[in-house]
């Protein structure tokens, strides 16, 4: 599965390894938002190329020095990547090979005509079954690749002969090792308990507990290591240096801790130029001050290239938004850094891609670009995730963005361009789950923000109660470009969800899900609110709202945890404007209901998506289920996607219904709901939100979890697969 934009054809080789062969120019789509936002790792860099990858899932190519980026996927996150020979292999899912434009990707390990792909967890994470799952590789100078995989409950070292491309099992590792590195032709491996393991005679070539990174340029290596601690993001303290093939090394940390002026940096990611030895990036995090610094002579002395702080930024980098926005240490420091021998040098953070095309004398975020003093707009690059997008009613040009990690953001000529919401409390700025525009009130919109991220995924209260999430209710008076608190009654706590009641008077009637307190009612456009959760359970999950042509509401309850029925989600039923509530039956085996809508034109058929849970003993379904009897029975109308989000409805359209999921398919049904249809084109693997296009006729946008915010055609594909589908099809073609 994967799509490349910005106007470059999508190409696939139908050999029989390859998997997931869905084209962007099918459906016409393409990234919209502001750019960046999320985090970014393992940059790389070439004459022809760059790449990073976003720990969502997504990775961004981009030909001409990053001021165009097109959208990788190989079906999950990306590990860990090299280039050799003008050829990029990265293991996603599977270990894939492309060529060096970047716009052909072939699966090369496994090969096992029997692998099958499942779903499981909190974001539906793909494993590869029946078949060794590769987690590591390395590729000497000759050309030798070498694997790490999973295979049963051993991990086996696997090479490939390259005179007859066969993949030859070797032995057992006793440890999951987190990279596997060529220095020269000697393979080395970091075990997470032992440090830096040469894997040809099994002796530790540098000892490490802690955070451990290797690199090398030929026969000369670098490495970094620290015994404090298992957190790979809290950074190192020993910085290394070795001139005989990984044998011996030398600490160079000193040199280092000089050129940035502190005793104990951490040392986030270090980084060398192919075939320049003696040339060494590092990435440095101090208490209020991070950057990079630079070496040409093996570490023996360093150079800081550019040196933030919360109130210091880089003069010599040039950022679109994010350190304007957010103030400059927002990002952290680097993630990755990588290095080409001609100079140019790439960083990745917690939001941005900065780019030196002079051996780090000046930099420039590539991730956005300024399209006038107040607003941006992406240049390819959408790494976070999107919840919605919301339509004025009054100006179909103006919408606005709900977004996590960088808030809301609004645009005013039809999602072209957008600059941020601009007033949100500082601690609840993080996520705007909803927006709604007042029907009543022009330039009025109320939003649902807070302080917590990637809700109602259960992995955000395993370890902290959902009662000490931050967030509120703002309002915009001005259509979304300033903001300000002003709900009262509303607890300070996550709110997910707004509904306004489109019947009720100028005022209006509103509706808000505040995660783990429950419904709250606003009878005067959302200036006050009160409790209306009579009949919901103690500390209520409630994520989102609908209501139905005749007045009936519905709240959805998510999960709390899998595979315990005492954590099974609920829908909630209230014909009483919420005063009270009741419970409705969900489908047998049901117990993740994840969003319900009503027909407008009949309203006891009811539309339900729901996310199922994977275990090798037991599953609960997940799908969509369509009653016509206001839930009294239920029948599964798509079993294909086990995983889906949300359903919503077209508003020009009452029989047309989207469906969005972590299947890698998005859906569509223009029959009410009776049958779906992959929308042709759209391939990434996590889809939020399906909204019809209020500006552009036709055009649908599909809100996205780590991929933003993309819009395209909508039209529907009837061979179109999803991920579980895909790869057991194409394999031996």
């Amino acid at each position: 599965m994967f799509l490349f934009f910005k106007g470059a054809r999508t190409r696939v080789r139908q050999t029989r390894s390859v998997a997931f062969p869905l084209e962007a120019k099918a459906g016409g789509f393409r990234l919209l938002g502001p750019g960046g936002g999320g985090a970014l790792f393992l940059p790389a860099v070439s004459e022809h190329y760059i790449f990073v990858t976003c720990d969502m899932g997504p990775a961004f190519a981009s030909l001409d020095g990053g001021t165009t980026w097109r959208f990788v996927d190989l079906g999950a996150a990306i590990t860990q990547h090299a280039s050799s020979a003008g050829k990029l292999r990265a293991i996603g899912l599977g270990l894939w090979e492309s060529n060096s434009s970047l716009d052909e990707w072939q699966l090369i390990f496994p090969t096992d005509d029997h692998a099958r792909v499942v779903l499981r967890g909190d974001h539906a994470d793909p494993h590869l079954v029946d078949t060794p799952h590769p987690i590591a590789f390395a590729q000497s100078p000759s050309g030798t690749l070498s694997v790490a995989a999973v295979s049963g409950d051993a991990i086996r070292l696997f090479v490939r002969d390259e005179r007859s491309d066969r993949w030859i099992a070797g032995r057992d590792l006793h440890y999951r090792p987190s990279a596997l590195v060529n220095v020269g032709e000697t393979l080395f491996a970091i075990d997470p308990r032992r440090g830096i393991v040469n894997l040809w005679n099994d002796t530790v070539a540098l000892p490490s507990r802690g955070t451990t990174q290797l690199v090398c340029a030929r026969d000369s290596a670098f490495a970094i290591t620290d015994d404090a601690g298992d957190d790979p993001l809290a950074g190192a303290t020993e910085l290394w240096h070795s001139v005989d093939g990984g044998r011996a090394f030398s600490n160079r940390t000193h040199a280092l801790r000089d050129a940035v002026g502190d005793r104990s940096p951490r040392i986030v990611s270090i980084a060398t130029a192919p075939n320049r030895n003696g040339h060494v990036l590092a990435s440095f995090k101090l208490d209020d001050r991070f950057g990079v610094a630079g070496s040409e002579d093996a570490g023996a002395s360093f150079k800081v290239l550019f040196v933030d702080g919360d109130n210091r930024p880089a003069q010599n980098v040039a950022d679109p938004w994010i350190a304007s926005r957010f103030g400059p240490s927002w990002a952290e420091a680097p993630l990755g850094l990588a290095a080409s021998d001609a100079g140019v040098i790439v960083a990745t953070d917690y939001g941005r891609v900065l780019v030196s095309q002079d051996a780090g004398r000046s930099w420039s975020g590539t991730y956005s670009v300024r399209t006038n003093s107040n607003t941006v707009a992406t240049t390819g690059i959408n790494s976070t995730t999107a919840y919605g997008v919301h339509f004025d009613p009054f100006d179909r040009a103006r919408v606005i963005l709900a977004s996590a990690d960088v808030g809301g953001f609004v645009s005013e000529d039809a999602a072209s361009s957008w600059s941020p919401c601009e007033g949100v409390p500082r601690a609840w700025r993080n996520t705007m789950y909803w927006a709604e525009f007042d029907p009543h009130v022009r330039g009025r919109v109320v939003a649902a923000v807070s302080g917590t991220h990637d809700l109602p995924r259960p992995k955000m209260w395993r370890r902290q109660s959902p009662l000490s999430f931050r967030g509120g209710i703002v309002h915009s008076e001005d259509g979304g470009r300033s903001w300000r608190h002003r709900a009262k009654g509303i607890p300070d706590a996550a709110v997910t969800h707004l509904l306004v009641d489109p019947t009720s008077a100028s005022r209006g009637l509103w509706f808000a899900c505040v995660l783990g307190h429950g419904v709250f009612r606003s009878a005067d456009g959302g200036e006050t609110w009160t409790r209306a959760s009579d009949g919901l359970p103690a500390q209520p999950m409630v994520w989102a709202l609908s209501r139905a042509s005749d007045g009936t509401l519905y709240v959805v309850v998510v999960r709390r945890a899998e595979g315990d029925d005492a954590a099974a989600g609920a829908i909630f039923t209230s014909s009483s404007n919420g005063t009270t509530w009741q419970p409705l039956a969900l489908p047998p085996q049901v117990t993740g209901p994840t969003s319900i809508i009503a027909d407008p034109e009949h309203p006891r058929r009811l539309v339900l998506s729901a996310w199922g849970w994977h275990h090798p003993e037991r599953n609960t379904i997940g799908g969509i289920f369509v009653s016509d009897d206001r839930g009294r029975a239920w029948r599964r109308v798509l079993a294909r996607d086990n995983f889906v989000f949300s359903v919503t409805r077209d508003e020009r359209n009452a029989s047309r219904i989207y469906a969005a999921g972590f299947s890698g398919t998005a859906w569509r049904s223009d029959d009410a709901g009776e049958t779906f249809l992959p929308i042709r084109g759209f391939g990434f693997k996590n889809a939020h939100r399906i909204f019809a296009d209020h500006a552009h006729a036709g055009c649908i946008y599909i809100a996205t979890f780590g991929a933003g915010l993309w819009r395209g055609l909508g039209d529907t594909d009837a061979d179109g697969k999803t991920l579980t589908e895909a790869l057991p099809r194409r394999r031996g073609v």
